[in-house]
């Protein structure tokens, strides 16, 4: 791994070679985590792995990036992310994100456009993120 902390998703600076979209189990009892460890080893709950079209990258950062996504945020106690984006550049991960769409809130490596990082989306933010869940027919996407 080679998190690379000077890269945003409000400024949409990535210089990557792909993005892979993760639909994994983030979470046990109280622990939360991302798609890779600090030591860069995969977690073992992952049921699929996609790479998303530039498209779709877009996409993903447009959201994550919109501080509009952030404003009157969800409020729902919970945070099991089963949902991930990891960045590649070099072969080696360069950021990574863990969504929990229950409870419309997110982690990343990468800066967000929530000007608190906190990561607690609105409604719209969450239902954008469910949109690529359900393109990417993955697990425990939002049935609105």
């Amino acid at each position: 791994m080679a998190i690379d902390t000077t890269i945003s998703y409000k400024t949409k600076n990535f210089d990557c070679d792909s993005v892979l979209a993760i639909d994994y189990t983030g979470f046990e009892g109280e622990y939360t985590f991302l798609p890779l460890n600090d030591k860069g080893q995969w977690i073992n709950k992952i049921q699929q792995v996609k790479k998303l079209t530039q498209q779709q990258e877009d996409y993903v950062a447009t959201v994550i990036g919109d501080k509009k996504s952030y404003s009157n945020p969800v409020l729902v106690a919970c945070y099991e992310p089963r949902h991930g984006i990891v960045y590649f550049k070099n072969g080696r991960v360069i950021g990574q994100t863990a969504i929990c769409l229950s409870c419309a809130r997110l982690e990343s490596t990468i800066k967000i456009g929530d000007p608190k990082r906190e990561g607690l989306l609105n409604e719209v933010g969450r239902q954008k993120l469910n949109r690529l869940c359900k393109e990417l027919q993955f697990s425990d996407c939002r049935n609105e």
